[in-house]
């Protein structure tokens, strides 16, 4: 295994979403989460990659950096 970028970032979900690339954000996105996942936070429920990535996506976020963590199945 080569040690990618998007590699790297596969290997912690919780840091892709943090990734300010937005081309390498949505690369580790498809490459780790199902193509209907879900995402919820206080402004709803986000389905599927594209809009997970919107959700996260830095520049939707004028509050502060956002804290992201791994949920232990």
């Amino acid at each position: 295994m080569s040690d990618s970028v998007e590699n790297l970032l596969a290997r912690q979900p919780s840091r892709s979403l943090r990734e300010r690339d937005p081309a390498r954000r949505a690369t580790a996105i498809e490459a780790i989460f199902d193509r209907d996942c879900l995402f919820s936070d206080p402004r709803g429920q986000h389905v599927g990659h594209r809009a997970l990535d919107d959700a996260v996506s830095p520049s939707r976020h004028s509050s502060g950096p956002r804290v992201f963590a791994d949920r232990q199945r």
